[in-house]
C-alpha cells in the first residue's frame, strides 16, 4: 500500500508541473498584449471599409431608381399617347381611325426602343390591335401570366401598372407554350382605356439590366428591381431574396439600410431605395465576404509588414519560453499517461519483483470486482479459479525471470463468484541499470469473445450438418423425380400413338395427368423445404390462434369430410412467422388427418405450453395409425415414408419442412407416441429468447 501511495505521489508531482519562469510570463503576457492591440486595430480598418462600401451601395441605389424610373416614364408616357388616341378613335369603329392608331403604336415603338410590342385588348384579353407580325387579329392574350394588378398603386403613378417577367420575346398569348426564360423575357405593363379596353405593352430588361450591370455587388452581393413585397422584377444576375419592404413604404422611408440573414459570421445588409412615381424599388444587398475581401486586396502591404512583426515577436517568445514548454511538455505527457492508464478498457496490474500488487487501475475493478483497496498488497494468486494448468504458471514466470514478456490466457474467478476470461501480457519493467524494479500486466476482458468463439464453433457444426443434408437432399431429390418424369415420358409417347385404342389412350392420359401432379407436389414441397429456414415476415406471428385455425379450416374443407375434427387449444405466443407458422400446422394436421385409422373418424389435436427455461412446446397428436418407435429417428428425413403409406398420397418431405422450420429458429423436432388419442405425437420445441433476437434484429434492419 505504501509502495502504491508513493507512485501515485510521483505520478501527481510530475501531473501537476512546478511555476514557470517569470521571464517566459512576462514574454507570453506582452506576446499577448500585442496581439490584441494589432487585432483591434486590423479590425477597425476592415469595419471602417465595411461601412464605407455601404454608403456606396445607397448612393448607388439612388442613381439606379433613377435610371428605372426614367424608363419607365417613358413607358407610361408611350402607352398613354396610344390610350388617347385608342380612346378617341375606337367608339366610331372607321377604318381610317384603326389606321391612325397602328401609325401611332407603330410610331412609339420607332421612339422607345425599350418596348418590344405594344398591344390593344378588351376586357376578355382578345387582341384588338398588335404592332406584332404574326398572330391574327382576335387571338387572345394570356392576361393571368402577365402579373398585372388590377388597379394602379394610388399616389404613385398616372396609370401604369407594372407586372413580372415573363418568358419569351413578345407577350403570350393564350395556349402559346412558355418560352425559355434563359432566352428571351419581357416586363409587361399597361394602361386603361376604357370600357375595359388595356394598352400592355412588353418592355425589354436588358435596358433594367444595363443599369444595374456596373453596381458595385461583388461575387456574393446582388442588386435587383422588385416589388415593395420582394418579389423580384428584374435582376442583375444574382437574385436579392428575403427583403420585404412592405414597412418602409408605409412609413414612407424612401431609402435605407436592411440587414438580411448571413450564412457566415461577416453579415449581409440591403441598401434599397424606393421609387417616388411606381410601385417599385431597387435593392443593392452587400455581403461583407465581398467587403473582407476588397479590404485585404486593398491592404497587403501593411498586412505583409505587420505579419513580419508578429512572427518575430513569436520566434523571440519561443525563445524566451523554450524552457518553460520543456517542462509543461513534460508534465503533459506524465498526465496524459497517467490518465490514459486510468480511463483504459484495459486491466492495468503492476506489481513488485515478489508478485504483490501496487497499483490496478479502475478497469481491473471492473472486470474482477475487486476494488483497488481490496487488491493492492496481495498477490494475484487470489484471482485463480483453478482451470488454468500449473505447467502455465511456471512457463510464465520462466519467461519473465529471463527477461522476456509473457502473453496468454487466464480464465480467473470474480468478486461475485463468476468467472471472466483474460487475454494477458505481462512485462518486466527494467531501470537504468537493467535490473527489474516492476511487472507490468495489460489484461483484455475476452469471455464476450470466448461464447462468440463457441457459438460459432455449433454454427460451423450445425452449418456442415445442414451441408451435408441438402447434399443428401439434392441427391435423393434428383432419384426422386426421375421416376415420374420417366412415367411422364412412357404414358405421353403411348398418347401420341395413332394407331393406340381409344381405351388405352384414356388410360395414359390418366397416368400422365396423375404423374404430372406428382412431380408438381414433389416440386412444390422442395421449395418450401429449401425456403423453411428464412423467416417470411414478424418473427413472432401476431395471433397463433388464429394462424392454426385458418389452417385447419382449409385443411378440412378441401377433405370435405364431415367427421374430422381438429381441436386448437390456445396457442401462447410462438417463435415463427405466421406463414411458416401456417406451413408447418399444415402439413402436421395434414398428416394426422390422412393416416387414420379404418372407421375410425380422424382427430387432431394441436397444443402448446407456456414458455419455460426460454424454451415453448408445440406439440401436434392425432387418433391415427401412429408411427412405430423403429421409425421415429428418421421419419423427419426427406423422402422416408413408412412401409405402411402404399396407396396414401404424399412426397416424403413434409415432415422434412417441419424439422428444418425447427432447427432454423435453433430447436428441435422429434416424435412420440400419443398419449391418449394412441396415435403418433410431433413435438417441436422452440427457444423463445431465440425468437426474440431474431426480432430486435429484423427491426434494427
Amino acid at each position: 500500500m505504501a509502495e502504491r501511495r508513493r507512485w501515485n505521489l510521483g505520478v501527481r508531482r510530475l501531473a501537476g508541473g512546478g511555476r514557470a519562469r517569470p521571464v517566459g510570463a512576462v514574454a507570453a503576457a506582452l506576446l499577448g498584449g500585442f496581439a490584441a492591440l494589432f487585432s483591434v486595430t486590423l479590425w477597425g480598418s476592415y469595419k471602417q471599409d465595411a461601412e464605407k462600401r455601404v454608403e456606396s451601395a445607397v448612393d448607388v441605389t439612388r442613381l439606379v431608381e433613377a435610371g428605372v424610373t426614367r424608363t419607365l416614364e417613358s413607358a407610361e408616357t408611350t402607352l398613354v399617347v396610344v390610350a388617347e388616341t385608342v380612346q378617341a378613335a375606337l367608339p366610331r369603329g372607321e377604318e381610317a381611325d384603326t389606321a391612325a392608331i397602328r401609325r401611332q403604336m407603330a410610331e412609339s415603338l420607332r421612339f422607345a426602343p425599350h418596348i418590344r410590342q405594344i398591344v390593344v385588348i378588351d376586357s376578355d384579353g382578345r387582341l384588338l390591335l398588335d404592332t406584332r407580325d404574326g398572330p391574327a387579329t382576335g387571338s387572345r392574350l394570356d392576361v393571368a401570366r402577365l402579373g398585372l394588378p388590377d388597379a394602379p398603386v394610388d399616389g404613385l403613378s398616372n396609370g401604369l401598372r407594372i407586372g413580372r417577367t415573363v418568358a419569351g420575346r413578345y407577350l403570350p398569348l393564350t395556349g402559346e407554350p412558355p418560352g425559355a426564360p434563359a432566352v428571351r423575357t419581357v416586363l409587361p405593363v399597361a394602361v386603361s382605356v376604357g370600357g375595359g379596353v388595356q394598352v400592355v405593352a412588353a418592355l425589354n430588361p436588358a435596358n433594367f439590366r444595363d443599369l444595374l450591370h456596373d453596381a458595385p455587388t461583388g461575387p456574393h452581393g446582388g442588386i435587383a428591381v422588385m416589388q415593395f413585397d420582394g418579389t423580384t422584377i428584374i435582376d442583375g444576375g444574382t437574385p436579392v431574396d428575403g427583403l420585404d419592404l412592405g414597412t418602409a413604404v408605409q412609413e414612407g422611408i424612401e431609402g435605407g439600410i436592411v440587414p438580411l440573414p448571413s450564412p457566415d459570421a461577416f453579415g449581409r445588409e440591403a441598401a434599397y431605395r424606393l421609387s417616388a412615381r411606381y410601385p417599385v424599388a431597387v435593392a443593392l444587398v452587400v455581403d461583407h465576404r465581398d467587403s473582407l475581401a476588397a479590404w485585404l486586396d486593398g491592404n497587403r502591404e501593411m498586412l505583409f509588414w505587420t505579419a513580419a512583426a508578429v512572427v518575430g515577436l513569436v520566434l523571440l517568445g519561443v525563445v524566451l519560453t523554450r524552457e518553460m514548454a520543456r517542462r509543461l511538455r513534460l508534465q503533459d505527457e506524465v498526465r496524459l499517461l497517467f490518465e490514459a492508464v486510468e480511463q483504459s478498457v484495459t486491466a492495468i496490474m503492476i506489481t513488485d519483483p515478489q508478485g504483490d500488487i501496487v497499483y490496478v487501475n479502475p478497469a481491473f475493478s471492473r472486470i474482477t470486482g475487486f476494488s483497488a483497496e481490496e487488491s493492492v498488497g496481495r498477490n494475484p494468486r487470489f484471482l485463480k479459479s483453478g482451470h488454468t494448468p500449473t505447467s502455465e504458471y511456471a512457463r510464465l514466470w520462466a519467461r519473465l525471470r529471463a527477461g522476456e514478456s509473457w502473453h496468454g490466457e487466464f480464465r480467473n474467478r470474480t468478486r461475485e463468484g463468476g468467472e471472466v476470461w483474460e487475454m494477458a501480457t505481462i512485462s518486466p519493467v527494467r531501470d537504468a541499470d537493467g535490473a527489474v524494479t516492476h511487472f507490468i500486466a495489460a489484461k483484455l476482458d475476452i469471455t464476450e469473445l470466448k461464447r462468440a468463439e463457441g457459438e460459432r464453433e455449433r454454427l460451423i457444426v450445425a452449418l456442415d450438418r445442414a451441408n451435408r443434408e441438402l447434399t443428401r437432399f439434392a441427391e435423393i431429390a434428383a432419384h426422386h423425380l426421375q421416376e415420374p418424369v420417366r412415367r411422364l415420358l412412357v404414358f405421353a409417347d403411348i398418347v401420341g400413338r395413332a394407331e393406340t385404342d381409344p381405351a388405352k389412350t384414356a388410360h395414359a392420359a390418366e397416368r400422365v395427368r396423375q404423374n404430372a401432379a406428382a412431380l408438381r407436389d414433389q416440386l412444390r414441397d422442395i421449395q418450401a423445404y429449401l425456403a423453411a429456414g428464412e423467416p417470411r415476415g414478424d418473427v413472432f406471428a401476431p395471433d397463433p390462434t388464429a394462424v392454426a385455425r385458418r389452417t385447419a379450416t382449409t385443411l378440412l374443407r378441401e377433405r370435405g369430410d364431415a367427421t374430422a375434427r381438429v381441436d386448437i387449444a390456445l396457442l401462447p405466443p410462438l417463435p415463427l412467422d405466421a406463414a411458416r407458422l401456417a406451413l408447418a400446422l399444415g402439413h402436421l394436421i395434414e398428416n394426422g388427418l390422412k393416416y387414420g385409422r379404418p372407421d375410425t373418424p380422424p382427430l387432431v389435436r394441436v397444443s402448446a405450453s407456456d414458455p419455460a427455461e426460454g424454451c415453448v412446446t408445440l406439440r401436434v397428436e392425432d387418433n391415427g395409425r401412429g408411427i412405430p418407435p423403429h421409425y421415429w429417428a428418421r421419419a423427419a428425413d426427406v423422402f422416408e415414408r413408412l412401409e405402411a403409406d402404399d396407396g396414401v398420397p404424399g412426397t416424403g418431405i413434409g415432415l422434412a419442412i417441419v424439422r428444418r422450420i425447427a432447427e432454423s429458429t435453433g430447436g428441435t423436432l422429434r416424435i412420440e407416441a400419443s398419449g391418449d388419442l394412441g396415435g403418433a405425437a410431433v413435438v417441436m420445441e422452440l427457444p423463445v429468447a431465440a425468437g426474440v433476437a431474431l426480432a430486435e434484429g429484423a427491426a434494427a434492419d
